[in-house]
């Protein structure tokens, strides 16, 4: 069962994850190309769309994947249609809404009007970017991995082709990444409706009983999918109160290097939904769930660890020496973002249960603790207090989700073990930190991390083959 796991995040979590990060592999181009000021214009106006994405998707896609394993056969195709019906004329309308008040979103952001036009081009990317990650959704359900495969290639292919042609060839500039962006989700999403067309899953219908299922799974769950969103983004718009854009570009570099591990948390999204559902009836799945988290946590704090200690490697390669102050922000990044891959493991109560209330209270408790580290720290602190304030944020949102799950659904998870490799993670993060400049005692820890890795690993292993 684990096996397939990992099949899974390797199949339709990783070209998933490559998808929705692209921005991640033109940071070495655009680091080049745009000043930290120009990079803060991009990050901020993706904040905003991203928000209005939330809204227009209504997280009816986890719906689709919560029951898409309960109904029958003859009924998926008219819930399918349902969804990619709603999402598409709620996308729509929000974008030509939204973009009705453009100028005074700009003006409110930056000052000026004068990137309103920008702020358009990226509204209405969204109504063709949330059918692209709905039919991905489908596409993962009816596990077509070549499928899956090719469209998230196309996308990825032609995003980066068409934003560095309009960057570098036709001088664009910022205006440019966001035409790229657009153009990149149009090609494939063309071909995705052809494809639930030809297999019969899309057609004109729109069912009020599968409207009704999704809206008491998914309304529930809507604030804390914008707590989360606010706990990762939001984060801007304190930081405009306090710093200058010079600095929210150099963090804004940080967190997309430190994207990588928004990568792996999309790509293990993808593969532990179907996985958790299909593994729910079986006999042991608790024990299993168990060993996946401390199986993750092993991983990812390692690797969260090993990132840290060559970050400024990272950047001396492939980031411009202008950007150079995010370096111990992005140390903090990686472990910030990485518990985000072990927080989906530990909320599985309320997805079990279908108490998805319990997502949105969660999610918004944990932005509030942003907000309240944010404005403590960075007054005081400066620009090194919001990947601080994030890194203890989600922190506190695996301890709660963790508890949520053993108080609806007890699972058993085995705290010891992994409250163990966390807080060797983290006296690791903080001796990357003091120790940033000696590059032989941060090679010695990569080793002593390696070490530790295969020491936990053979500890578990009798354990994993068990659910093999």
């Amino acid at each position: 069962m684990l096996k397939e796991l990992g099949k899974s995040i390797i199949l339709y979590g990783i070209a998933s994850g490559i998808s929705k990060s692209i921005m991640l592999f033109l940071i070495p181009v655009y680091t080049n190309v745009f000043p930290p000021e120009d990079y803060a214009v991009i990050d901020l106006i993706a904040t905003v769309t991203i928000f209005i994405a939330i809204m227009g998707m209504l997280q009816i896609e986890s719906g689709i994947l919560r029951y898409y394993f309960e109904i029958s056969e003859n009924q998926r195709s008219s819930w399918i249609s349902t969804g990619f019906w709603f999402i598409s004329i709620i996308s729509i309308l929000l974008a030509f809404i939204t973009s009705l008040f453009s100028n005074y979103i700009s003006t409110i952001i930056f000052d000026t009007g004068n990137y309103s036009k920008i702020l358009t081009i990226a509204l209405f990317t969204i109504p063709i970017s949330n059918i692209f990650s709905y039919c991905t959704v489908i596409i993962r359900c009816n596990k077509e991995p070549i499928s899956y495969l090719l469209f998230t290639s196309l996308q990825l292919i032609f995003t980066i082709i068409i934003s560095l042609w309009l960057v570098l060839a036709r001088g664009y500039g910022v205006e440019g990444a966001f035409w790229g962006i657009m153009f990149g989700f149009l090609v494939p999403v063309f071909f995705m409706i052809i494809y639930l067309l030809k297999k019969s899953l899309l057609k004109l219908e729109i069912s009020g009983q599968a409207l009704n299922s999704l809206f008491h799974y998914c309304i529930p769950q809507l604030p804390g999918i914008l707590g989360s969103w606010a706990n990762t983004y939001a984060n801007r718009f304190v930081m405009l109160s306090y710093l200058t854009l010079t600095e929210i570009g150099i963090f804004s570099v940080a967190i997309k290097i430190a994207g990588v591990f928004k990568l792996g948390e999309e790509a293990f999204r993808m593969s532990w939904g179907p996985f958790l559902f299909e593994n729910l009836k079986k006999e042991g799945h608790k024990q299993l769930f168990g060993n996946v988290l401390v199986i993750c946590t092993l991983l990812v704090m390692s690797l969260c660890s090993i990132c840290a200690l060559f970050t400024k490697e990272i950047y001396f390669f492939i980031i411009a020496s202008s950007y150079n102050a995010g370096i111990p922000l992005t140390s903090m990044l990686f472990f910030a973002l990485g518990f985000n891959i072990l927080i989906q493991i530990v909320l599985i109560g309320p997805a079990i249960t279908k108490k998805t209330i319990f997502n949105s209270v969660l999610g918004l408790s944990s932005f509030l603790v942003n907000i309240i580290l944010l404005l403590l720290m960075v007054p005081k602190w400066g620009l090194i207090g919001v990947p601080l304030s994030l890194l203890l944020a989600n922190l506190f949102m695996f301890i709660s989700s963790w508890y949520t799950t053993e108080r609806i659904y007890y699972i058993g998870f085995p705290i010891m073990k992994v409250a163990t490799i966390i807080t060797i993670g983290l006296l690791l993060l903080g001796l990357t930190l003091v120790f940033n400049q000696v590059i032989i005692i941060r090679m010695l820890l990569a080793i002593a991390i390696c070490i530790l890795f295969l020491v936990g690993y053979k500890s578990m292993k009798s354990n994993i083959l068990n659910n093999l």
